[in-house]
């Protein structure tokens, strides 16, 4: 699997989006092993929930009601309150010998709206054909690798509200080996917490433009443990629980400190493990590079800043209006109304990344991130 060496193997449930019953709009965002979540909602009954049912046969597996609130979904106009998303989690994964895939249906219809497989491509609908001109016209593809914390999930989304016609995927991380190259082919953009060395692998680089964002390390590093925390601490959004434990366990081990201490900042880094040292240990730069490795040094910096030639466009966190008009330049696309970003913490700072004394405390663990941020962003300014 891509998303994470170190993470337990599942049978992934590779899904793409269909309009199997027009009546409704629908889209999958994760689908993997016993968990399936996206938003939902009837065309012409907007604000009535809808109640879904996940079978393999006439077997109901899990049902839940499509309400949960999607503030990207508002936000894009695409459904008045964003109260349309949902999350199913059944007790054993499917056993489909006796049937060719799992059927999501409304409670009100038989009529499925997304036929499901384990070993293979969702039962869709076939492509438009402008769609597929439009993907063999096109000059390349585009792919965004997206380090977490820096602003992606906001940039996905503006990618979206542009490219969804033309194909789109957002967490190619989920999508198991056999199939991730195929993706090139039907999609025009392609998004996943996938670093370099596997993007040269799965892709064809030269019908492709590569894209990501990096940030300030110091604010970077705080942001990741934040999020990892409230993963852990978290009710609304079970996946890692359930698809991920290593980042569930590792939120687990963060959610023990007080890190406004500088006696546990101190035993933090002094003491951090092999594990935890993929996650913490100059992850920004970890991306850029073509295999895992424990621990980051400046061989691994250099070989970096020379994949950095790979990518057309490589923007800071901290001017992302530039990076959206940039590359909205390079690619010819009209600029749409949407200037807010999405998935940003509500928590408060885990330590005061301004402090001299913190800084020179996190410095092993952001210091290869901090010269490649300043070789990026000297790179810009030229």
């Amino acid at each position: 699997m891509l998303h994470n060496t170190l993470a337990v193997s599942y049978i992934t449930i590779l899904l793409q989006p269909t309009t199997m019953n027009l009546f409704y709009k629908i889209s999958i965002d994760r689908a993997k092993a016993n968990y399936l979540s996206g938003w939902c909602f009837h065309r012409f009954a907007k604000l009535k929930k809808v109640d879904l049912e996940l079978y393999l046969g006439e077997k109901l597996l899990a049902e839940t009601r499509a309400e949960r609130f999607r503030e990207d979904i508002q936000a894009l106009g695409v459904h008045p309150t964003g109260e349309c998303g949902f999350e199913m989690i059944f007790d054993h994964q499917p056993d489909t010998a006796a049937h060719a895939y799992l059927e999501l249906r409304s409670k009100r219809s038989r009529v499925p709206l997304a036929k499901i497989t384990i070993n293979g491509f969702v039962v869709q609908e076939p492509m438009r054909l402008k769609q597929w001109f439009r993907l063999i016209s096109s000059k390349s593809s585009i792919i965004f690798m997206h380090i977490p914390k820096t602003a992606g999930t906001s940039f996905n989304i503006l990618a979206q509200s542009i490219l969804s016609r033309d194909g789109f995927v957002a967490h190619a991380e989920l999508i198991n080996d056999t199939e991730i190259t195929e993706l090139q082919k039907t999609n025009r953009y392609i998004s996943g917490h996938i670093r370099i060395g596997l993007i040269k692998k799965y892709f064809a680089l030269d019908k492709a433009a590569l894209y990501t964002i990096i940030r300030e390390p110091y604010a970077h590093l705080n942001s990741h443990m934040n999020w990892l925390i409230t993963t852990y601490t978290s009710n609304d959004d079970t996946y890692f629980k359930y698809n991920n434990p290593i980042i569930y366990d590792i939120g687990r081990d963060l959610s023990k400190y007080d890190f406004t201490s500088i006696e546990n900042l101190h035993h933090f880094v002094r003491d951090i493990s092999e594990l935890h040292s993929a996650f913490f240990d100059n992850m920004q730069t970890r991306y850029f590079l073509d295999n895992e490795i424990n621990r980051v040094n400046q061989q691994h910096l250099t070989e970096a800043k020379a994949n950095l030639k790979l990518f057309t466009l490589v923007g800071l966190t901290e001017d992302y209006t530039t990076f959206v008009q940039d590359f909205m330049e390079t690619n010819g696309f009209k600029i749409p109304h949407l200037d807010k970003k999405f998935n940003i913490s509500k928590s408060s700072p885990l330590f005061d990344y301004h402090n001299k004394t913190v800084r020179e405390i996190l410095y092993p663990l952001v210091c290869f991130d901090l010269e490649l941020y300043g070789h990026i962003k000297q790179m810009n300014q030229k």
